[in-house]
């Protein structure tokens, strides 16, 4: 099921994407490389609260089978 914040990780991930496949164009620019590795951090921290979550709600439905 798509959840705003699916969506939103999707969304985030197609930046990076983006940022790895072009990286010729900004890698002279140390200000954007330090923001995007600051970014790259927070959407794997953010993967991992979804996973964290998602394994949360599979053991308490486990419970009620």
């Amino acid at each position: 099921m798509e959840t705003p914040i699916n969506n939103k990780l999707s969304m985030f991930k197609a930046v990076e994407r983006i940022c790895f496949t072009h990286h010729g164009s900004w890698d002279n620019n140390p200000n954007f490389g330090s923001v995007l590795s600051r970014f790259v951090l927070k959407v794997a921290q953010l993967e991992l609260l979804i996973a964290t979550v998602h394994s949360e709600k599979s053991l308490k439905i486990e419970v009620f089978i």
